[in-house]
C-alpha cells in the first residue's frame, strides 16, 4: 500500500520526536540541552499531528530548498502617454491594457428575482460581444475628499476671521452678525460630517489587453478593442461607456489610489485629537 504525503510527514515528524526524546535518556547530557531536545520533540508531535490539516502547504515549504528569489526592481507597469492603458513588457513583447467604465445604476437589492435573472443575462451578452478575452469585474475605493475637506476648511477659516471681525467692530448690525455665525456654524457642522466616516464608490469596468511589438501598436489594438466592447455594452444595457483614463485608472489598479494614503492620515490624526480629548 503506497504511503502518501500525509502519512510520510506524520511518521517523520513523529520518529524524530522520538528520537530526541530516547537520546537524552541514553546519553549523559546537562540539564539543559535536555531541555531544548524535549521542547524541539514536543514541537515535531504538534507538527505531526497537524499534518492532517497542513500537508499542502507543509509540501510547499519544503519544496522552497534551493530556489533562488530574483527580486525585479522595473516597474511592474507604466502608464500610456495617452493615459488612456497601461503598459507591461515581456521580453520583446509588449502588452497594453484598456479598461472600460459600466456605470451601474441600480443595486442587485432593489431588483427583483426576474430583474436579476435579466441583468445576469445581459452580463452573459457582454462576455461574447468580442472574440479578445475580456474580464469583467468591479473595485470597491475610498474617495479621496482631502481636496474637497481643504475647500470646506478654507472657507470655514474665512467666515470665523469674519465673525471675529464682526465681533470687534462695535459698529457691525446685529443681524449680520447673526448671519456670519449662521455662515461658521455651516461650514463647522459640514465639515465635521464630511470628516465623520469614509466615502467608498464602486466602479464596474471590463478590462482588455492587446499585444504588439512596440508600445503605441500594442496601445492601439487595446483601446480598439476597447472601444468595440465599449459601444456593445452600451447597446446591450442602455447606457454610455467610456473608457478609463488618468488618475481614475490607477484607481483599479494601484493600492495607493485604491485607499489613499494621505485619507487615511487624516482619519488616524482626526481619531488621535479625539482619543486625547
Amino acid at each position: 500500500m503506497p504511503f502518501d504525503n500525509k502519512s510520510i510527514l506524520f511518521m517523520a515528524f513523529f520518529l524524530v520526536s522520538l528520537v530526541l526524546v530516547i537520546v537524552p535518556l541514553e546519553v549523559n547530557v546537562g540539564f539543559a540541552i535536555r531541555f531544548v531536545l524535549i521542547l524541539i520533540a514536543l514541537l515535531l508531535d504538534i507538527a505531526a499531528f497537524s499534518t492532517r490539516y497542513y500537508t499542502y502547504f507543509m509540501m510547499k515549504l519544503f519544496k522552497m530548498k534551493g530556489r533562488t528569489v530574483v527580486l525585479n526592481s522595473d516597474d511592474p507597469f507604466i502608464l500610456a502617454p495617452s493615459g488612456n492603458a497601461i503598459i507591461s513588457r515581456d521580453g520583446s513583447v509588449v502588452y497594453a491594457s484598456a479598461f472600460v467604465k459600466i456605470p451601474v445604476y441600480r443595486s442587485a437589492t432593489e431588483m427583483t428575482n426576474e430583474e436579476k435573472v435579466e441583468f445576469s443575462s445581459l452580463f452573459g451578452r457582454i462576455a461574447s460581444i468580442s472574440k479578445t478575452p475580456v474580464k469583467i469585474s468591479s473595485q470597491l475605493y475610498v474617495i479621496n475628499k482631502d481636496e474637497y475637506i481643504n475647500k470646506i476648511t478654507m472657507k470655514l477659516n474665512q467666515a470665523e476671521e469674519k465673525y471675529t471681525a464682526s465681533e470687534n467692530d462695535k459698529t457691525t448690525p446685529r443681524n449680520m452678525a447673526e448671519r456670519i455665525r449662521g455662515e461658521v456654524t455651516m461650514w463647522r457642522n459640514l465639515l465635521d460630517n464630511v470628516n465623520r466616516s469614509q466615502s467608498k464608490a464602486l466602479l464596474a469596468y471590463a478590462m482588455v489587453t492587446g499585444s504588439g511589438g512596440t508600445e503605441e501598436e500594442a496601445v492601439n489594438i487595446a483601446v480598439q478593442d476597447a472601444e468595440e466592447i465599449a459601444s456593445g455594452i452600451s447597446a446591450i444595457l442602455g447606457i454610455s461607456t467610456d473608457l478609463v483614463s488618468g488618475t481614475e485608472l490607477l484607481t483599479l489598479i494601484e493600492p495607493d489610489y485604491m485607499i489613499p494614503t494621505a485619507t487615511i492620515s487624516e482619519r488616524i490624526r482626526q481619531k488621535t485629537m479625539e482619543e486625547g480629548m
